[in-house]
This record gives C-alpha cells, sequence and structure tokens, in this order.
C-alpha cells in the first residue's frame, strides 16, 4: 500500500479531467488510491507528480501533467495512478525515478527510457525539444544501465561496467563535470578518484548539486556550495565542478562507511542527509526550519553525526525534502523533522500552524508502520507499507 502526506494531488470528483487539479494539504498519512492490490517495488517524487513501479514490472505516474512528467501522452493531470501504457512493451522495468519535471525507468536489458521536460536536455535531446510526452528509449549511451537518478534539469546513470554518465543543466556543476555550455543533453563521463576496486554504487540530486556513493562507502558532492552542502564549508568553497570527497569525522568505520545520500530539494537552504552503514545519519548544509535535526539553530559547515534515532532500531534509508527531512528505520518506523507547513512532517499539530510549525529532532510518525520505502520532495512524503495506518 502506499501512502501519501503534505502538499499533494488527490481526488476530486467534482472536477472533470480535463480541470487543473491544485495540490491540497494532506496532514496525516493517508492511503493513495487506485492502487489497490498492487504489490509496489519502488516509488519516487518529483515537483507535484509522483512515479511507482509495481512489483510486476508495471509504472503508474500521477499528479501534474505539465510538460508530459506523467509519460501518458498529453499534459493532462491525474488525480490517481495510472498506469504508463507506452513502457508496457518495454523490456521488464526494474526501476523508475523523478526529477523536478521528467522521469526515468531502467529495464532488466539496461536500457534506459525517459519523459517529461527536456528543458535544459536532461531527456537526452537537444534543447529544441521542449518535452518528450511518452517514455522514449535513450539510444546515446555507451553499454547497459545499472543505475538511474534524475534531479532538476539534470538526468544520471552507472553503467554495469561502473562508468557514470549525466547529461542536462550543468549550471554551477551539477553535471560533476565540465560544460561549456551550460547545459548538455548528449550523456558524458562523470571522472572520480577511485580506489584500486572501488566502484560508483549510487548517485542522487537535489535542486542545485548532486553526490556520488561508492561500493567502499566513500561520497563525492559535486555542484553549488552556498550552503555547505557539498560537505565542504561554503566560505572556502563556493561551488565545484569536479567531484569533492567528504570527510566524516568518525571514530567508528561503520560509522564511517556512507550506505546513501540525500540531497536538498530545494533550491534554497540547502542540506544533505548522508546514512552510514551503522544506521546512523550524517547531516551538513543549512539549518533553516530545523531541517538537519541537531536541537540546536545553527548551520553545520561540515559533516555533524545525529544522536540515534531508536537505539536498536537503526535507520536504513533517510530522505531530504526542501525544508524538511525523513528517516526510515529497519523495523517500519517513519521520523520527520524540519518545516511543517502543509502537513509534510505528517504529524497533527501542523493543524492550524501552517508556517510556524516545526520539530526540531527527529520525531516518529504515528499512523504509518512497517513502511519499506520512504522518499521526500520539496512539499510531501510517499512511503510504500505492508500494513494499514491506524
Amino acid at each position: 500500500m502506499l501512502y501519501h502526506w503534505g502538499l499533494v494531488t488527490t481526488q476530486d470528483e467534482a472536477k472533470s479531467p480535463q480541470t487543473e487539479h491544485k495540490p491540497t494539504s494532506v496532514l496525516l498519512p493517508t492511503l493513495v488510491s487506485g492502487l489497490k492490490g498492487v504489490e509496489l517495488r519502488k516509488c519516487d517524487l518529483g515537483t507535484h507528480f509522483a512515479v511507482a513501479l509495481s512489483a510486476d514490472g508495471r509504472v503508474f505516474s500521477w499528479g501534474s501533467g505539465k510538460r508530459g512528467r506523467l509519460g501518458h501522452g498529453t499534459e493532462r493531470d491525474e488525480t490517481s495512478p495510472k498506469e504508463i501504457e507506452s513502457l508496457k512493451s518495454a523490456s521488464p522495468i526494474l526501476d523508475v525515478c523523478a526529477g523536478s519535471w521528467h522521469a526515468m525507468a531502467l529495464t532488466q536489458a539496461g536500457e534506459v527510457y525517459i519523459w517529461g521536460s527536456n528543458s535544459r536536455g536532461e531527456c537526452g535531446r537537444s534543447s529544441s525539444d521542449g518535452f518528450l510526452p511518452k517514455p522514449t528509449k535513450l539510444a546515446n549511451l555507451p553499454g547497459p544501465v545499472a543505475h538511474i537518478a534524475a534531479g532538476h534539469q539534470v538526468s544520471a546513470c552507472i553503467l554495469q561496467d561502473g562508468r557514470i554518465f549525466s547529461w542536462g543543466s550543468g549550471t554551477k556543476g551539477k553535471l560533476g563535470r565540465s560544460c561549456a555550455k551550460g547545459f548538455d543533453p548528449a550523456p558524458a563521463q562523470i571522472m572520480l578518484n577511485l580506489s584500486d576496486g572501488e566502484l560508483p554504487k549510487s548517485i542522487h540530486f537535489g535542486i542545485t548539486y548532486g553526490g556520488v556513493v561508492t561500493t567502499h562507502g566513500r561520497v563525492f558532492t559535486f555542484g553549488a556550495n552556498n550552503c555547505s552542502q557539498l560537505g565542504q564549508p561554503h566560505s572556502e568553497l563556493a561551488e565545484s565542478v569536479q567531484p569533492l570527497l567528504i570527510d566524516f569525522p568518525a571514530t567508528s568505520d561503520d560509522d564511517r562507511f556512507i550506505e546513501h545520500i540525500s540531497c536538498s530539494k530545494g533550491e534554497f537552504h540547502n542540506h544533505t542527509l548522508a546514512l552510514t552503514r551503522s544506521g546512523k545519519i550524517w547531516v551538513f548544509g543549512d539549518n533553516y526550519k530545523a531541517k538537519l535535526g541537531t536541537g540546536v539553530d545553527a548551520d553545520c559547515n561540515t559533516p555533524t553525526l545525529l544522536p540515534e534515532l531508536c537505539p536498536g532500531d537503526p535507520v536504513v534509508q533517510v530522505a531530504a525534502g526542501g525544508i524538511h527531512s525523513a528517516a526510515l528505520t529497519r523495523s517500519g518506523a517513519v521520523y520527520t523533522w524540519g518545516c511543517g507547513s502543509d502537513g509534510r512532517l505528517g504529524h497533527p499539530e501542523c493543524k492550524g500552524h501552517r508556517y510556524l510549525y516545526k520539530e526540531e529532532v527527529p520525531r516518529r510518525v504515528d499512523g504509518i508502520k512497517q513502511v519499506t520505502q520512504l522518499v521526500c520532495c520539496y512539499y510531501s512524503c510517499l512511503a510504500i507499507s505492508t500494513a494499514p495506518n491506524k
């Protein structure tokens, strides 16, 4: 089952399918209608839209249809999940991801399908192609793909041979490589200073920057650093085209080994979360609205380790929104912190206090349990659960 909370697109029978559906504030975890009986493997959030992948390889999307981001061949909004018909003929889908205004799908054969806005070449086409209304196979990759990532006007992938390629907007270096025109629709390689036997494992993009996690638990970041979101003091570095290695000042190898990162989905006040092998969370960047979860009203110019959320129940996923953060523990519990406006934290106290309510340290979200995946965008959260909410 799939649950959402925050500023989301909901079903409104009073509106016709042609009407633009404006997002609504959902204060508590609420079941997403339209996927009854569908076992889900993966979900992701873009700007006012969502994608989900079923266990049998079907892809669903819903929300704002502007610039073709839903992949249904039109710009019409969808208030409940709708299967993307044109992906039925593709090789079985293994993964999906959403950027701000576009989305991607990865097949079992290592092929990539992409759709939505192409304003800066993020769909791999010249910028004269405004958007792709249906999933289109990306033909100019030099080999089969193992991992995909989408951000704000930028896309990337890791090939099965370990090489990383990026394309789209190169603003402030967020392609992780040089880009003469400010954007590049052609996939080109990101170079990392890796050690023997080390390979890139995953990529994650925020609005203005990105990062790569390796099989050795190291993290390289690139792009804008105006808030120290790269893990380097902003007073020493404004931005970086070249990926930079982050130093995590831990005494334990398990606290130093990074499994996953999540980059801020906001244009301003950027922050980053990094999950360790020990199930703890490093935070760094801007602490606007207390979204770092330190309980202290101060930014973190270098990585800072949070106290354990729940001893004996390690964190297994982290998700950075724009002005809030979230984490998922091994037992399936969800914790959120930061700004609670529009219900993005999933706590009832936000009612009647739209801009003033916040949580300064991680707090468990009541009403949802047995969660297996958790994602955030600027406005909301989305979670797959194996149990009904209270």
